[in-house]
């Protein structure tokens, strides 16, 4: 088997850029990458090759994410020897969403699109779904954040009740309830707990650990598909980040008893210390400005 080599064929790049932009519809998914977005964004690099593999790299991982968080909520939320029956009723929700709510959901989109149909009936029917999406999950003891994000995922981003509601949710999600829950997270994170060297010895090793997982395997990943070595450690420095998804899982984990406090705090310290390494790592990577192409770093400066 041969392996494209990104220096000497641009087929390599090419076909991993067409790849990364077959499904855009991941980039709904961005307000829970807020921190990569916004790297990308103040250095030009969101429509780029690299930045366009990032988003979709960062979208399939969350999904990826929620899906493993619905498990591991089933299975800290579950009573015991019930394991397997909130699995069991988890995979039947989940089957009748996509069977019956899905269809239905996309029935009440194409009323919407009618003229002179109803915006406020629409909206509040589509909030009430999702609220009660997210109290049936958390009746069968999977986390109410996994409901709410299986109703969101089967409407249709493109349609015009989405962006409406979109619209009206943007600014009071934005201002009101992600600086809430970073600061309920700040409250709950208790680093009095790592008082000692043998405490921030374990810190310093999930650091590591999370960041050969991230970054060495998205590097490995990129070089065997083709890119050079630059571009693939800039990939893995972007992917490496940690934000919101990170913070939500953790905190899920600690609400189910999964995780220990002193745990959570040295998992939340690896988030902020990899988030905040991302921008300065893909400053010295990209220190000749070849990612961007000529120009975009002097129209931002």
């Amino acid at each position: 088997m041969k392996v494209l080599n990104y220096s000497d064929s641009s087929f390599g790049s090419q076909k991993l850029t067409r790849s990364a932009k077959v499904d855009t519809s991941l980039e709904r998914l961005s307000w829970l990458m807020d921190d990569l977005v916004r790297i990308l964004t103040d250095r030009g690099l969101e429509r780029t090759e690299v930045g366009t593999l990032a988003i979709s790299c960062a979208g399939v991982d969350d999904v990826a994410a929620w899906c493993l968080l619905a498990f591991v909520s089933g299975l800290g939320g579950a009573r015991p020897g019930a394991v397997w029956s909130t699995m069991a009723l988890a995979v039947g929700y989940v089957a009748v969403v996509l069977v019956v709510v899905r269809p239905a959901v996309r029935g009440l989109v194409r009323r919407h699109e009618r003229p002179g149909a109803s915006t406020q009936t629409s909206l509040g029917v589509l909030v009430l779904a999702m609220l009660t999406s997210a109290l049936t999950t958390e009746w069968i003891g999977i986390h109410a954040l996994f409901g709410a994000f299986l109703l969101g995922a089967v409407v249709p981003h493109d349609s015009q009740l989405v962006r409406e509601l979109g619209k009206r949710l943007q600014d009071l999600v934005v201002v009101l309830f992600l600086p809430a829950f970073f600061a309920f997270t700040g409250l709950r994170t208790q680093l009095q707990l790592l008082d000692g060297a043998e405490q921030w010895a374990l810190c310093l090793a999930i650091t590591l650990v999370a960041c050969l997982g991230k970054f060495g395997g998205t590097l490995a990943a990129a070089r065997f598909c083709g890119l050079g070595w630059r571009q693939s450690a800039a990939l893995g420095a972007l992917m490496n980040t940690r934000g919101l998804m990170e913070l939500i899982v953790l905190s899920v984990g600690l609400d189910q008893g999964v995780i220990s406090p002193q745990l959570f705090s040295m998992m939340v310290v690896m988030a902020v210390v990899t988030t905040l390494a991302g921008g300065p790592l893909l400053d010295v990577l990209d220190r000749e400005r070849t990612f961007t192409g000529p120009g975009v770093h002097e129209l931002l400066a």
